[in-house]
């Protein structure tokens, strides 16, 4: 059967664009359920942070010889990662000035 145009063909696709997006949405509720399951037993943590590299990008901001780009291009990090840890550490420390 070729897949053209004509109403038989648009049905069949249709159909089984139906069954596809059908199966896709039960996994991720599937997922969505053992998820949550997880977490009301405490195995599920998401996750972990790199504490190499977090140390790491916390002693070269307190050097402060470096700026964030440059942080970032050293330890081989995105510069949304360098300016999270510099937020979360100016929130519990307080020990950066801009």
């Amino acid at each position: 059967m070729s897949f053209d145009n004509s109403p038989q063909s648009r049905l069949i696709l249709t159909m089984m664009g139906a069954v596809a997006e059908f199966e896709r949405r039960m996994i991720v509720s599937r997922r969505n359920e053992g998820i949550t399951l997880a977490k009301e037993a405490r195995k599920y943590k998401g996750k972990q942070k790199n504490k190499e590299l977090h140390s790491k990008i916390i002693e070269m901001l307190q050097a402060g010889k470096n700026t964030p780009d440059e942080i970032a291009k050293l330890c081989d990090c995105g510069r949304a990662t360098v300016f999270r840890i510099k937020k979360e550490m100016l929130a519990s420390t307080g020990s950066i000035e801009d």
